[in-house]
């Protein structure tokens, strides 16, 4: 091209054409590119290789404007609440292209955009004559601006890279433009009529969505006080629903819809029941708190005087006057009117939550009435000798309000009448038989809110199923919840009685004696049968079994429980199973709770668990106080240090009086004995945990009276024990009255264990291990650190200083010591509990001596044998025999030589081991005698181990020396294998002795110079008197 001349007409033209043809390219592009962020653009021009870009799609929401929310956390969305965005699939095809093919096209479009204004400025030929003379004088630049622009589009349509790029994308780009008219033509949401990929696309979008979508609602619910947790999309599936079987059913589901005593309406009707009652006790509560007591739940200063001038004495009479008139009165104005009224809002709202802090004004309120009274009247027949009924009918209230969600009471006001005689008409749904109510329940649960917010789907569209509105359900398992329901819904036409209220002689429904109780519903026959009623209500309100005691809990409680997220940030090196977070939130959740958990399950771990949970998300001052037996103290401390960050401050023995007062000024966790509890200052703890709490039945004993006061006191209460005492009742129900004496039956003969179960669930927790452990036989370990006497402690730190190693092991198990050995304290205890559990003991040990005393301390009736080296084999068979048709808390004992290998010992649970072994092999072959096919319990192996003593350098050393070995043989599978890590006792001896003298402050030079003889050797060193028989 001559820059002299200029280009021709004709060269233009073509030019511009060309020009025109790689700009309509690059329009198109930018149609495509739009839907693409920028950040996944940019990544594709920083690295273009042959890599697609899924995660395209992760960005991808649609909308929804509404779901109807199913039973087990399962959501519906039906087709004309679904929006998919705009270009979904689109993208879908884009996810799949390489980097540089993205990269390509943001580039094509990148040297478009400048064409426009190049072919306006090229598109100029230069003019002759006098008018061109004037353009050049206006404009002298025009020209040399067409000039340059010619130019810049002949090296833009000369360029052959361009050209090959702008050819590659136009062949692209059809199959990207068939993508956008295809999705205008889907006109549903259900992706499986795409075909793959887009199937898993399409789902993805929908799992996505539902999920914020969720999580928006319950971010703008005012009524949540913590944000619910919504599952991850990874955790979630999607399934769709036949919605031609549900409109078999709709002309039943309409009956039921509309019956006044159908399952959901009776449901609803409780629960407004329920609802009105906690407000009329609330009301109770807030007419017996003088109106000063509301500057106690607001930091802004609040004038009430002059209130009496019109008769606002109460919390509940500012409630019952508009602020308005609570202005004119003189010295209280508007803005004190506006904060009495939101104090008194507060405390309605603790009073309806169940908080404490009504109930402690409450008790305020009666300590200054009374004094006043006492005052006005010292001495006189008039001064009142207690709360007035009034008063009385408040705090009873309010410890209702706390303590249970669900109690009906004892009061017969307008709500607890409704509620009972709802209850009254639900009654004969529970002469249904098991399976029919389950599907009744699933279905009613699922399908009367569907059609309720889905009135659409009450018509056919026609027999064109494209034409059928579609229903997605989305939930944590949601192809086997719809399969279920499909399933009821096939079952339910074919049976429609079993959904029909009007059916009163249905499918499945047993007549009985039931419907001859004309008193069915009547405040009296409540009066009479209250556990029936209470029972009834949480079956209404609740789902039916999760697992354990789980079952007779109500929905209200399941639901806060689920809901309750457990704050974690204080645990270290420990993961709840499942069940054991459910009893930690368990106990949050109901504040005063008796875990009875089975021998084994962890109730310990639940409760650091809780205690960690507290101190967590309480102030920095919170206190929590561990009652124990002495036996088990030391085992308290070690799980809280090894398992959280919580302070602990041991208030026993020597420095008992400094841990109690760094406790008071740091907070943390106290543990103590029952003895302990007693003597100690301990003022007011904020948790109370009591293990082993069978050892308060007794209401007369000193430490069950301390301990009740404790429990009374404090925010928090956890119960613990293994011992099923429902089979005591009047035991038991001491320990429920600690907690709530309104959930103890007047009349426990009257009624059903089932009834008295639902009675007590709000404050009862109990799991077995066939609850919750499906693996069979499990295990359960535990080391239980022992304390030495002050005689043990002294003749271990006489062998020590002989470096006589066999009299350091024998001393840790109290052998030589005048006086009861610790470790046989415990052994009792473990055999205690396990005779009241229904199960047998197995124990074990390397030294005679230690299970001679062991038989000593054993009762007699308890004790089956001893297994040593001088039983014959067809003894031991015969012991063993023995221990299996021996009652329950049966103990066999053995050498652990002698009977940890070759017998099944099955029918013993509970695996002691007296002390720790120089060879873990030995430990795991004593275990599986127990621990094998045909175990029907959990086996629970109890490791004794002296504090400070041979027993923790044994177990640290061996601990080291599995670290090494999984540290280099992980990956093998001989690295589980416990002879692996067995090593020689000399040398592990020589090392014990001399870490054991160090800490006791003595010189190696005085260590004996036979040295150590290993187990089973004639030739062992031990002054004792009783060790020449503890070897075979």
């Amino acid at each position: 091209m001559a820059e002299s001349e200029g280009m021709d007409a004709a060269e233009l033209q073509g030019l511009l054409v060309a020009a025109k043809h790689h700009y309509d390219i690059g329009c198109r592009v930018a149609a495509i590119t739009r839907f693409i962020p920028r950040e996944f653009i940019t990544q594709a021009i920083e690295q273009p290789d042959d890599e697609p870009m899924p995660q395209l799609l992760d960005h991808l929401h649609g909308s929804v404007d509404n779901t109807v929310e199913l039973a087990a956390d399962h959501h519906l969305i039906a087709a004309p609440m679904w929006h998919y965005p705009h270009g979904w699939l689109l993208l879908s095809r884009i996810a799949q292209l390489p980097r540089w093919a993205i990269a390509e096209l943001d580039h094509a479009h990148t040297l478009s955009i400048e064409l426009p204004q190049l072919m306006r400025e090229a598109n100029v030929q230069p003019e002759r004559g006098i008018w061109g003379l004037v353009k050049r004088l206006v404009d002298p630049q025009k020209e040399q601006r067409a000039a340059y622009a010619q130019q810049l589009l002949w090296e833009f349509a000369s360029d052959p890279d361009r050209y090959v790029l702008y050819q590659r994308v136009a062949d692209r780009l059809p199959e990207l433009e068939s993508a956008l008219a295809e999705e205008n033509r889907f006109d549903g949401f259900n992706p499986l009529r795409l075909g793959y990929p887009y199937r898993d696309i399409g789902e993805g979008i929908i799992i996505r969505t539902l999920g914020k979508h969720l999580a928006e609602e319950a971010a703008e619910d005012p009524d949540l006080e913590e944000p619910k947790a919504i599952a991850a999309p990874e955790d979630q599936e999607l399934a769709f629903l036949d919605v031609e079987k549900l409109w078999q059913l709709m002309p039943v589901l309409r009956r039921v819809e509309n019956h006044p005593d159908s399952l959901p309406n009776l449901r609803a009707e409780a629960q407004t029941a329920l609802n009105a009652l906690r407000g009329e006790r609330a009301e109770i509560i807030l007419r017996q708190l003088p109106v000063e007591m509301l500057k106690e739940v607001t930091a802004d200063r609040l004038r009430t005087q002059g209130l009496e001038t019109i008769g606002v004495f109460s919390a509940q009479d500012v409630l019952d006057t508009d602020a308005q008139q609570l202005a004119h009165v003189n010295g209280i104005g508007e803005k004190t009117a506006r904060r009495l009224r939101a104090a008194a809002y507060t405390m309605r709202n603790e009073a309806l939550g169940g908080g404490t802090r009504a109930h402690t004004l409450l008790s305020e309120a009666q300590n200054q009435a009374h004094k006043e009274a006492e005052d006005s009247y010292p001495g006189g027949p008039e001064a009142p000798d207690g709360p007035s009924k009034e008063m009385q009918r408040a705090l009873e209230a309010a410890r209702t309000q706390s303590t249970s969600q669900i109690a009906i009471g004892s009061d017969p006001t307008k709500a607890a009448t409704t509620l009972v005689g709802v209850l009254g008409r639900y009654a004969p749904y529970e002469e249904e038989d098991e399976p029919y109510r389950e599907r009744r329940t699933r279905l009613m649960d699922a399908l009367i809110p569907l059609i309720r917010q889905l009135p659409q789907l009450g018509t056919q569209g026609g027999d064109n199923p494209f034409h059928t509105p579609e229903c997605a359900i989305v939930g944590p398992h949601a192809k086997k919840y719809c399969a279920q329901l499909e399933d009821d819904m096939r079952w339910a036409i074919a049976n429609p009685q079993l959904l029909d209220p009007t059916a009163t002689e249905g499918f499945g429904r047993n007549q009985g004696s039931i419907t001859l109780n004309y008193q069915l519903g009547k405040w009296e026959d409540y009066l009479e049968r209250p556990a029936y009623y209470q029972g009834l209500l949480a079956k209404l309100l609740s789902h039916e079994n999760t697992r354990g005691s789980e079952a007779h809990l109500s929905e209200e409680i399941l639901e806060a429980i689920r809901n309750t997220p457990l704050d974690r940030s204080l645990l270290h090196d420990l993961s709840l199973r499942g069940y054991q977070s459910f009893g930690a939130r368990y106990g949050i959740v109901q504040r005063k709770v008796l875990i009875g958990d089975e021998m084994g399950l962890g109730k310990t771990i639940e409760a650091i668990a809780i205690a960690a949970h507290l101190h967590a998300t309480r102030s920095q001052d919170f206190r929590s106080l561990v009652i124990c037996p002495a036996s088990v103290l030391i085992n308290w401390a070690r799980e809280i240090e090894n398992f959280s960050y919580l302070k602990v401050h041991r208030a026993h023995g020597p420095e008992k009086d400094a841990a109690l007062k760094r406790w008071r000024k740091q907070g943390g966790v106290c543990i103590c004995t029952f003895e302990g509890s007693r003597v100690l200052e301990l003022g007011e703890p904020d948790l109370v945990i009591v293990d082993e709490a069978h050892y308060i039945k007794n209401p007369e004993a000193k430490r069950s009276q301390a301990a009740a006061g404790f429990i009374k006191t404090a925010q928090y209460a956890v119960l613990m024990t293994g011992t099923p005492l429902e089979n005591r009742l009047e035991e038991f129900n001491t320990l429920l009255g600690y907690l709530n004496p309104e959930v103890v039956p007047q009349n426990p003969e009257s009624i059903t264990s089932d009834q008295y179960r639902r009675l007590i669930a709000p404050v009862y927790l109990r799991r077995t291990q066939q609850d919750v452990l499906d693996e069979l036989p499990a295990m359960q370990f535990s080391q239980d650190f022992i304390e030495l006497s002050e005689e043990e402690e002294r003749i271990y730190r006489h062998t020590v200083e002989e470096g006589n190693w066999m009299g350091m092991r024998q001393a840790c198990l109290g052998i030589g010591a005048s006086g009861t050995s610790s470790k046989m304290t415990r052994l009792v205890e473990i055999v205690d509990s396990a005779r009241s559990e229904d199960r047998k003991v197995v124990v074990f040990s390397y030294f005679l001596g230690a299970l001679e005393l062991a038989a000593y301390a054993v009762p007699d009736e308890l004790l089956v044998g001893t297994i040593s080296g001088k039983v014959s084999p067809k003894d031991r068979q015969k012991m063993v025999d023995e221990l299996g048709s021996a009652p329950a808390g049966a103990v066999l004992l053995s050498q652990i030589t002698a009977g940890g290998v070759g017998l099944n010992i099955q029918a013993a649970s509970v695996v002691v081991i007296m002390e720790p072994q120089l060879t873990p092999s030995k430990e795991s072959q004593a275990i599986a005698r127990s621990r094998r096919m045909g175990q029907l319990h959990t086996v629970d192996v109890h490791y004794l181990v002296a504090e400070n003593t041979v027993d923790e350098r044994i177990i640290e050393i061996l601990n080291t020396k599995r670290q090494i070995f999984a540290d280099y043989a992980q990956d093998s599978i001989m690295a589980s294998a416990d002879d692996a890590v067995d090593i020689s006792e000399l040398s592990l001896a020589a090392e014990v002795i001399a870490k054991e003298r160090q800490r006791l402050g003595y010189t190696n030079s005085g260590m004996k110079e036979e040295g150590a003889a290993p187990e089973g050797s004639e030739t062992a060193f031990d002054p004792l008197p009783t060790a020449s028989e503890d070897l075979e």
